[in-house]
Parts: structure tokens; C-alpha cells; sequence
């Protein structure tokens, strides 16, 4: 498990999903020079297993390489939470940015190695670019660095399609268990409105056949409460002005 060797940094690989770790740039003396005294650290020489972590990197030092996050050839480490000596060294990197549209340079393609377990990084050279094509280049850099972690904090979409989509399936059950509901009422009130009828029938009948008296009718009548009582009234009322 790789671990970064500035000093007073504890990252380690896999202790932050935002952090990655980067090889040294043995083949590029100078830039090799730069990353050393960075560092900072005396009687120290890396070897081909220390690792320096993305922290230490400024954003324009990084591009996106399909799903790698990889340095760019000229990368320098320029962050290290002190002012001192680091002036100079950050020069370094923007003059060489500065003279890459005017000066071809060649550097050899290295491909990025990336494992699940170690988040190793190598580095992409740069081809050779006219000024046009480094400002172009720039935009698209520009674009693939916004992507990349920003004082290491994750963005998010608020609203995104798969969401919406459940949104709108929650809300079509509950529409349609609400429409079940409202059946389920009007067929009770049906069945509640002919059953009055019957029994409004049988009153009736009861009344003309004079099986029973005013009275009883009456008291069969008040048996009913409530809504079967309101409509039992209003069966009544179209039952006499038929008859008139």
C-alpha cells in the first residue's frame, strides 16, 4: 500500500477515494530536480516505489486520460503548506508552459498504471502543438480538469432522470389507488341506495295493505340513520309526487 513521502502527510492509498498517488519522473532529470527539492526532505532520494499524492499538485497539472487521472508532462509539486523556497520552483513550470508554443517538444507516451488496490499514476506526454492548438488543447483541459475533485469535495445532481422517474411511478400508484377508493365508494353507495329503495318499497306496501300502522311505519322509518336516513327521505318525496 503506497504511502506519500512529503513530509507531515499521512495519505495513503485507499484511505480517501479523492486522492491518487503519482511515480516519479526518472526519466526527466530536470523535472525529477524539481520534484526533490519540493519535497524538501535531507539526505532523501525517491526510488521506483515511492509515490508523491495528488495533493500536492496545483488543478492545471492534471488531465483526464479516459477514466485515469494522470499529470501532465511539465507536472511540478508546488503545494506543501509552506511559502518558502517554493517561489522559484513554480516558476519553473510556467515558463516552460510559456515556451511550449513556440519550442516542439517530445516526450514519450507512458501509459497511465492504474490498479483497483495502489492508484498508481503515470504520466501522458505532450505532442507537439502550435499555439492555436495549445490554446484549443487548454479548453479541453480546462473542461476535464473541472471534473476532477476541487478541495476534495464531491458534486452531485440534485434532480437526476432516475429519480424523476420513481417521482412519477409513486405518484401513478397513489393516483390510481386513490381512483380504486373512489369505485369502491360509489359501488357502496349504490348498493346502499337500491337496498333503501327495497326496503322504502315495503313500507310502502305495508302502509297500503294497512299491515301495519302509522306509527310502526313510522318507527321502521327512524330504524335508518344518518346518510340511508337522508336518502330514504328523498326515495319518499319522488314516491308522492309521482302519485300526485
Amino acid at each position: 500500500m503506497p504511502t506519500c513521502v512529503a513530509l507531515k502527510c499521512s495519505n495513503r492509498s485507499g484511505s480517501s477515494s479523492n486522492t491518487s498517488f503519482f511515480k516519479f519522473p526518472f526519466d526527466d532529470k530536470d523535472r525529477l530536480h524539481h520534484w526533490i527539492s519540493n519535497i524538501n526532505r535531507q539526505d532523501w532520494k525517491p526510488t521506483p516505489h515511492s509515490r508523491l499524492c495528488s495533493h500536492h499538485f496545483k488543478q492545471d497539472c492534471f488531465i483526464q486520460f479516459k477514466t485515469r487521472v494522470c499529470l501532465t508532462s511539465d507536472a511540478v509539486p508546488t503545494v506543501f503548506h509552506r511559502n518558502s523556497r517554493l517561489q522559484a520552483m513554480a516558476k519553473y513550470s510556467r515558463r516552460k508552459k510559456k515556451g511550449f508554443c513556440t519550442t516542439n517538444i517530445h516526450s514519450d507516451m507512458h501509459v497511465c498504471a492504474l490498479t483497483a488496490v495502489t492508484h498508481d499514476h503515470s504520466y501522458i506526454g505532450r505532442t507537439e502543438m502550435s499555439c492555436e492548438d495549445r490554446t484549443s488543447a487548454g479548453d479541453n483541459t480546462a473542461k476535464a480538469s473541472s471534473s476532477l475533485p476541487v478541495d476534495h469535495q464531491q458534486y452531485t445532481v440534485k434532480e437526476s432522470p432516475r429519480a424523476l422517474k420513481r417521482t412519477i411511478w409513486t405518484v401513478q400508484n397513489r393516483l390510481a389507488a386513490y381512483r380504486k377508493k373512489i369505485k369502491k365508494h360509489r359501488e357502496q353507495s349504490k348498493r346502499l341506495r337500491r337496498k333503501i329503495s327495497s326496503l322504502s318499497s315495503v313500507i310502502t306496501t305495508l302502509r297500503e295493505k294497512m299491515l301495519v300502522s302509522t306509527n310502526c311505519a313510522d318507527m321502521l322509518e327512524a330504524t335508518f340513520g344518518g346518510v340511508a336516513k337522508e336518502i330514504l327521505t328523498r326515495v319518499n318525496a319522488r314516491i308522492s309526487l309521482a302519485r300526485s
